[in-house]
């Protein structure tokens, strides 16, 4: 399968147009709520996301490319060619990945577009969640297949390349989730400013003490909850980091191991030739033999 060339996916994606949408989108919300504008950068924010998957996956796919082409002329045993078809599998998932990632990019697009005619509010919460879900396992899919396209390499620099944008990858995750959680901090912070307004009104209304007791408690009831939900995302966001150093770590125990077996291999090679290991034959004259 050829490599679809830069740029192009289900159609032409403009990155100019791309960028028009999100300011006029911004132009459209500027005097609109802090819910509404909180929307909307959670749609620009995914979008951004879609295009530096993309990036990294073309990575994937050109490096695996070359991997089938240098190793095209060794592929002429069973375990050899079942090798070749593991590597077919990187490109062609590579491509179905690319694809769906400029779908979602040209969704995207067309929801900025039409919020200059639509109000936000009518923008519901499951698409936002939704839309959520769709980076995060595109994220996880990204990972699974630079993990199965190290497995199957067998050049060392290939593997080289590929860790770099594992760990390129990793760091965007990282960055985007800690955007998504001070959001949501600030959001946090958000609620609690229109709890302090209610308490004002409240009081001007001449409610009991009582009354806004039971209101307060309440708001912060809910404000813990939202810090317990942050608090243990964060934990998670931290076995992942682990998890990925885990993978760097046996990533290059893998490059070694190839690297050992790559100098047994030219050792078996040379004894084979009537040569020991480490020296170079040497042809004898035969004038001197005479």
């Amino acid at each position: 399968m050829t490599e679809s060339p830069e740029g192009e996916g289900p159609r032409a994606l403009n990155p100019a147009a791309e960028r028009h949408a999100a300011v006029s989108a911004r132009h459209h919300v500027g005097a609109a709520g802090f819910a509404q504008a909180e929307a909307l950068e959670q749609i620009i924010s995914a979008g951004r996301e879609q295009i530096a998957l993309t990036q990294s996956l073309r990575q994937v796919v050109i490096t695996t490319q070359t991997q089938l082409r240098d190793a095209a002329d060794k592929f002429d045993t069973e375990q050899a060619e079942f090798h070749a078809g593991k590597l077919q599998e990187v490109v062609r998932s590579g491509h179905a990945q690319i694809e769906a990632a400029d779908h979602l990019r040209l969704a995207i697009q067309s929801t900025l577009t039409s919020v200059r005619g639509t109000p936000l509010e009518d923008i519901s919460a499951g698409l936002l969640t939704t839309l959520g879900t769709l980076v995060q396992q595109q994220a996880k899919s990204l990972e699974h297949l630079i993990v199965t396209a190290i497995s199957e390499t067998t050049n060392a620099e290939q593997i080289r390349k590929l860790q770099l944008v594992s760990a390129d990858a990793a760091l965007r995750s990282e960055a985007v989730e800690h955007e998504r959680t001070e959001r949501e901090l600030v959001n946090l912070e958000h609620l609690q400013t229109q709890t302090l307004t209610r308490i004002r009104q409240l009081e001007a209304d001449g409610q009991s003490h009582a009354d806004q007791k039971g209101q307060l408690e309440d708001a912060a009831e809910s404000s813990q909850r939202t810090i317990e939900v942050l608090e243990a995302a964060e934990v998670r966001d931290l076995a992942q980091i682990a998890d990925l150093e885990a993978q760097e770590q046996g990533a290059g125990e893998r490059r070694a191991e190839l690297e050992g077996a790559a100098a047994t291999n030219q050792e078996r090679i040379e004894e084979l030739g009537g040569v020991p290991a480490g020296q170079t034959s040497v042809k004898r004259d035969p004038q001197e033999d005479a």
